[in-house]
């Protein structure tokens, strides 16, 4: 897949899919590219290796993400399913992925990796969202393992971020079912940034509690934990949060997507054209 300015308007030059995969993308009058993956069945089976290859040249605008959740199907014969996203931000260019989260269904087995290259002036976020089961049929850390990695490095190929997780059932998440990593990087993170901390901190503040003498928080914050808000100067930052199911992640998300709906990144709300 590839992204350029033509018109004023980011277009795709090259969108390519092979069956079950496939691209949608909506005509929403809107000047970025808003590209959905999606494939038919609904999910990923055993042995599934997806392969993307994105380049979004200089001044384009790509939002890209699933259509809906990922569903990883069971895995019975013990092969791993697979993802890998190999992209390039160019300068002037804007890279946001993810959305929905990953899925993981009982006796699944999921690795997914993305090696992504940022050229001067060029943005990128990435959010990377599972949930271990279909937490509403009973399904908690039923599934096999999981595994994500993520590389950024810069145009000469020296690493700017490297990010991996591992994922047993018999580790858990100390409580949690549901683990959010969010990374935004280059031009213009600062104000990502600072309206994430602040609107974080405001959750938090307000008057003691005169029973236990800390301070109240707001209901969605009951379900989630903020497991750190770290910065690299001159680069950007990285979230990670866990929460006991999708619900208690998703204001984050929604908040996420509004501070990236700014002219200087989307120019438009994602989440809210979603749902």
């Amino acid at each position: 897949m590839e992204t350029a300015v033509s018109g004023g308007r980011t277009r795709l030059l090259r969108n390519l899919a092979h069956p079950p995969v496939r691209f949608v993308q909506p005509q929403l009058g809107i000047d970025a590219a808003l590209v959905f993956v999606s494939a038919f069945g609904g999910g990923m089976l055993e042995g599934d290796d997806y392969r993307f290859q994105i380049d979004c040249r200089e001044g384009s605008t790509l939002m890209f993400a699933p259509q809906a959740n990922t569903r990883v199907f069971p895995c019975p014969t013990g092969f791993t399913t697979r993802q890998h996203i190999r992209g390039t931000v160019y300068a002037r260019a804007t890279a946001v992925s993810g959305g929905d989260p990953t899925v993981l269904y009982a006796n699944s087995r999921f690795r997914q990796s993305q090696l992504w290259t940022l050229h001067p002036g060029g943005r990128l976020a990435l959010m990377d969202w599972m949930v271990a089961g279909r937490l509403e049929r009973g399904e908690n850390f039923a599934f096999d393992s999981f595994e994500s990695e993520v590389r950024v490095e810069d145009a000469e190929g020296r690493p700017l971020l490297s990010d991996r997780l591992k994922v047993l059932p018999a580790d858990g998440m100390g409580g949690f079912s549901s683990h959010l990593a969010v990374h935004v990087m280059g031009s213009g993170w600062e104000n990502v940034h600072a309206g994430l901390e602040a609107w974080l901190r405001a959750g938090t503040s307000g008057s003691l509690d005169e029973k236990d003498g800390v301070e109240p928080r707001p209901a969605w914050m009951q379900a989630c934990r903020i497991a750190g808000l770290g910065v690299r100067e001159g680069f950007g930052f990285s979230l990670r949060a866990l929460g006991r199911d999708r619900a208690a992640l998703e204001p984050l998300a929604e908040r996420l997507f509004e501070l990236l709906s700014s002219e200087e990144w989307l120019g438009f709300d994602y989440w809210k054209r979603k749902y």
